[in-house]
């Protein structure tokens, strides 16, 4: 709306502010929806494939142990495979003490010791943090929580190689 003091002065052409505009607005556009969207996307949906693939791996290696009818097993740590569809989302808590028993039972090899130390490092400090816990369950399962992460070491074993071996 122009005033009486706006009277006796053309107005100003936005032409150059709007070139203006665009000639920033542009390259941050194209910065944006060219670049930083793309590789948020990718890394949030390259996580969720990594972790889904844990997952599938965890579900595998936990019907594989509750396969084996011949091995002493706890009842509660396999009959939650049975009960629910993905076990690795809900029996985590259950089978995290076994891996620490089996990887604590694997570091007891000196040739694997060799070429894992940190794992069973790991391993073994996480067996002795969950024995000094027994009384305390809310410890304990903090305690637990590094179990995924001794499992992501770069020297550590597959999941597979936890697996019961198959008997004739």
């Amino acid at each position: 709306m122009p005033t009486l003091a706006d009277l006796d002065q053309p107005r100003r052409g936005r032409g150059r502010d709007i070139l203006l505009g665009l000639a920033v607005a542009v390259p941050l556009a194209a910065v944006l929806f060219g670049w930083l969207i793309p590789t948020f996307v990718g890394a949030i949906l390259g996580g969720a494939r990594s972790l889904d693939a844990r997952l599938r791996e965890q579900d595998a290696l936990m019907q594989a142990v509750c396969a084996e009818p011949s091995l002493p097993r706890d009842e509660a740590l396999c009959g939650c495979v049975y009960a629910v569809e993905v076990p690795s989302l809900d029996c985590q808590d259950r089978f995290r003490p076994w891996l620490v028993a089996r990887a604590e039972e694997r570091c007891e090899d000196a040739a694997f010791r060799a070429e894992a130390t940190s794992f069973c490092v790991c391993a073994k400090t996480l067996a002795e943090d969950l024995a000094a816990s027994e009384e305390d369950p809310g410890a304990r399962a903090e305690r637990l929580q590094a179990v995924p992460r001794c499992l992501a070491l770069p020297d550590a074993p597959a999941l597979a190689s936890f697996q019961p071996a198959a008997s004739p």
